[in-house]
């Protein structure tokens, strides 16, 4: 997981604290999933700090962080791991009443993943930029996010007829991947029933 000093600015001589503040901060990780995979293995993953995301690891940050100390650590100070993060997830979802749906499926943290990948389609971002921002070496692993409904493609449609309207040439044709929802439970051989 992250430490303090894989946070950069994105201009020179800008303070860490302010261009956190401002969404003008990088996460540079050099050790990361599926480095080996990637073209280029030496290359680091960057991650776009947001400004709300930047605004709460300011708060956080130590006055002088270590080398190598971690970015979130538990009451005793030791770095989360995987599996704490999905016990804090169960937890959760049993606070909150959440039931595994019709498929046996849960809200997990990679549900957050999903969601920020299916609105982000759903608004127009192209897979290969989608696919930079969530990390994935293939547009393929992306479309497995996309989580679009008859409803994001009807406003997409909208979106288009308006630009059209409006004189301007209509965007290249994009291929979408179909939705579970579109399709229902026929479409999927792992829940047949």
């Amino acid at each position: 997981l992250a430490a303090w000093d894989d946070l950069q600015t994105e201009r020179p001589g800008v303070p860490l604290l302010d261009a956190l503040r401002a969404g003008e901060a990088l996460l540079v990780l050099r050790d990361y999933k599926d480095r080996k995979r990637r073209k280029d293995a030496t290359a680091p993953r960057v991650i776009l700090i947001t400004p709300r995301l930047g605004r709460l690891l300011a708060r956080i940050m130590p006055a002088s962080p270590t080398p190598g100390q971690r970015i979130f650590v538990n009451a005793e100070a030791q770095p989360w791991t995987r599996n704490a993060v999905r016990c804090l997830m169960r937890r959760l979802r049993s606070r909150l009443g959440f039931e595994r749906d019709k498929h046996g499926e849960t809200i997990c943290a990679y549900t957050f993943r999903h969601s920020t990948a299916t609105n982000a389609a759903a608004n127009g971002i192209t897979d290969r930029l989608l696919a930079d921002l969530l990390g994935h070496v293939e547009t393929r692993t992306t479309r497995r996010y996309q989580h679009l409904c008859v409803g994001h493609l009807r406003a997409a449609l909208d979106r288009l007829r308006r630009e059209r309207e409006k004189g301007h040439p209509a965007p290249p044709r994009r291929e979408l991947p179909p939705s579970p929802e579109a399709l229902g439970d026929a479409a999927d051989p792992d829940h047949a029933g």
